[in-house]
């Protein structure tokens, strides 16, 4: 709807630097949703330079270009851009919420917690801040305050589906799973969304339940209703597979449509510790060995101190055969 609204507008005023970056950011919000379809991200990027071009002096255009740059696994440049930004609008939503982002990936987190605390103090009343916050510390292994921070969010927008997924994740830490899955069940009440199927599918794949993990999964890549082009759905729905011997062949096919998936955003992101070793954990089950190997290297010359990292490329080694 924003995309068509944004299109009105630059059919009666083509010179809209406003109406530029505003389509900008949805195609980037729609790149991201729809499971990151470059052909979403390109629109984006022409439309955030159109925007600039019209008036590089508007904070709103910089946010756009900026968000484009993120998605394009340049986050250095998008920091730039989003100090452009701020610095002509101190106070832009947007702007926040997408510095604040960029911050909690670089693990900057005494900066990050600046940007929200300064967000939140100007926005109290919006979502977007206390999900941030709850994502923060969550990365931080402080999963009883995330919890508290994600209930916030919820709060302040019960139909906003995204802060359930979040919310159920963090219970699963804390193994309270029974609490998880309610979570879940009441964002689907208000949207049967993918994000909620894919954490469905988790919920029920801790408690054991393959099958229903499975069906869970299924819809979350569900060509029409779903997010078909998300390598992690698909990596979910091959190891849920993989524990029902009649779905091995599937199993192997889904970890390849993963991998196929996966490997133009290693390519834009060469040196994402996570995309990497998650390359190598999808390669090691579907039997690429060398290739494996050489991910696990690369994620761990990168980030040799994240344990995620560190527990995928034990699990690499062990899945090609080099137990030591």
């Amino acid at each position: 709807q924003a995309i068509a609204h944004f299109s009105n507008v630059l059919q009666h005023n083509p010179n809209s630097a406003a109406a530029s970056a505003g389509l900008s950011l949805a195609f980037a919000l729609r790149y991201l949703g729809n499971g990151r379809d470059d052909t979403w991200l390109q629109r984006a990027d022409a439309s955030a330079q159109q925007a600039l071009a019209l008036d590089n002096q508007l904070a709103l255009a910089h946010v756009a270009n900026a968000y484009v740059l993120e998605f394009q696994g340049k986050q250095e440049q998008a920091l730039t851009a989003l100090a452009a930004a701020l610095n002509l609008d101190p106070h832009n939503l947007l702007g926040l919420a997408g510095k604040a982002r960029l911050l909690i990936r670089a693990q900057k987190f005494d900066l990050a917690k600046a940007v929200l605390d300064t967000a939140i103090a100007q926005y109290p009343g919006e979502r977007l801040f206390p999900l941030l916050i709850g994502t923060m510390l969550y990365r931080q292994g402080n999963y009883v305050d995330a919890e508290l921070a994600f209930r916030k969010s919820i709060e302040l927008d019960p139909q906003a589906v995204t802060a359930y997924g979040y919310l159920n994740a963090v219970l699963l830490r804390q193994n309270r799973n029974d609490e998880a899955l309610r979570v879940l069940q009441q964002g689907l009440q208000f949207q049967p969304h993918w994000e909620l199927y894919n954490n469905l599918g988790t919920s029920l794949f801790a408690k054991g339940d393959y099958l229903g993990a499975v069906q869970a999964f299924e819809k979350a890549v569900h060509s029409s209703k779903g997010n078909p082009n998300s390598y992690e759905l698909w990596a979910n729905l091959a190891d849920a597979q993989r524990w029902i011997p009649a779905q091995q062949k599937g199993s192997q096919e889904s970890y390849q449509r993963a991998i196929d998936l996966l490997t133009p955003l290693l390519t834009r992101m060469p040196n994402d510790a996570t995309l990497n070793s998650r390359m190598a954990l999808y390669c090691a089950y579907v039997g690429a060995k060398k290739e494996a190997l050489s991910k696990a290297r690369s994620a761990l010359l990168i980030a040799p101190a994240l344990p995620d990292i560190q527990f995928r490329a034990a699990l690499t080694h062990e899945l090609i055969g080099d137990s030591n």
